[in-house]
């Protein structure tokens, strides 16, 4: 092996070490508080979501109130003209 193989084989080991500390920083920094952030974000449409279809089932019992108080009204109505 050359000398200038050596410190080639140095210098790319030095290299390597400074990039896999970067990296290890950049997952650790980022990619980790990024996925905590994420699951955060995923509980809280699962919440939203959850929320919206019970806020669903509440309107359907809303309209479905409405349209029974309106067949009353109608029906009351078709009383009402009989008496005319």
């Amino acid at each position: 092996m050359k000398s200038d193989d050596t410190a080639e084989i140095k210098e790319l080991v030095k290299l390597h070490r400074k990039l896999s500390k970067q990296l290890r920083n950049l997952v650790e920094g980022n990619v980790l508080r990024k996925t905590q952030e994420y699951k955060k974000a995923t509980a809280a449409l699962e919440k939203a979501n959850k929320d919206l279809k019970k806020a669903k089932q509440g309107l359907e019992k809303v309209a479905k109130v409405i349209k029974t108080a309106a067949k009353a009204a109608d029906l009351v109505g078709k009383v009402a003209a009989l008496a005319l």
